[in-house]
């Protein structure tokens, strides 16, 4: 499967019906005979599939996102999608479920996002208020592998007014490939409660619209776990399968890693390089 542009449709301007953007699926395609419970029965060779927010009448240049994959329970494939920012340039899904990940990222650390303000290609459809945002890169979310969480600043929106927009910044040396997680809260007395996130792979665009309901049609989630914090040394990572090498100035601290997976040393330190094996990291 090759070469699909599946276009989100955030603001209808011509459309004669008026419709809900909170009905709109999130997945850009369903494995049909396949649920969390069972497998697939034939291989799936994915290259050059996208996702692109588009407002009707003003298609212009391709800034694309990664897509999002679902079973036939409608409940998404997580181990592709969370990985799509690079699975969905080329992949392989197996029968047995596994996915083949190869692929390689550099200077992770230098991109970031900031909140450009309100927009008028987008229409707030969520509750009137005062929103807080934070972002940041999360490359791998088992091993947390992740950038420094930045703080968006905040911005008063009212239902069927300008959304929002968001801008990559220094995205071109690493692609503007990654999974950007939003977060997003309210104010509560003088503490601000951070109660929903999104994650937003991307494939090369430079800007994402806020609607309420979601970012370019990633939907919106309740947090649950907290805002995540991570492994925020890590200067570039390569998979190989189900590992992955990466470069850092430090030992991982936290994450769920495989026996097998390699960090070279870029650091002071007198070894070249760590191993995980058997549960723990091993300096070589």
């Amino acid at each position: 499967m090759a070469d699909n542009l599946f276009l989100f449709y955030d603001k209808e301007d011509r459309d004669g019906v008026q419709y809900t953007v909170a009905d709109i699926c999130e997945y850009d395609i369903q494995l049909r005979g396949v649920t969390t419970k069972t497998q697939m029965v034939q291989m799936l060779n994915l290259s050059q599939n996208y996702r692109y927010w588009v407002r009707s009448g003003s298609i212009g240049k391709m800034y694309l996102c990664g897509i999002a994959l679902c079973g036939n329970d409608m409940l998404p494939m997580k181990e592709f999608n969370k990985y799509s920012y690079l699975l969905s340039q080329s992949s392989l899904i197996a029968p047995n479920g596994y996915i083949d990940k190869l692929g390689y990222i550099d200077n992770v650390r230098d991109i970031f996002i900031t909140l450009y303000g309100l927009n008028p290609n987008v229409i707030w459809q969520y509750l009137d208020g005062e929103y807080y945002y934070k972002a940041h890169a999360i490359w791998d979310h088992g091993r947390q592998i992740c950038n420094t969480v930045r703080d968006l600043g905040n911005c008063t929106l009212s239902y069927a007014s300008n959304g929002l927009l968001f801008n990559i910044v220094n995205g071109d040396t690493c692609g503007r490939r990654t999974n950007f997680r939003f977060y997003r809260g309210k104010k509560d007395g003088n503490n601000i409660q951070y109660t929903h996130y999104v994650d937003v792979p991307i494939c090369g665009t430079k800007h994402l619209y806020e609607n309420g309901i979601s970012i370019c049609g990633y939907k919106w989630q309740k947090l649950t776990e907290g805002i995540l914090s991570g492994n925020t040394n890590i200067k570039s990572i390569s998979y190989k399968g189900n590992n992955i090498e990466c470069r850092s100035t430090t030992c991982p601290s936290v994450g769920s890693w495989q026996d097998g997976d390699i960090v070279y040393n870029m650091g002071t330190g007198t070894n070249s390089l760590w191993i995980f094996i058997n549960g723990r990291w091993i300096a070589k």
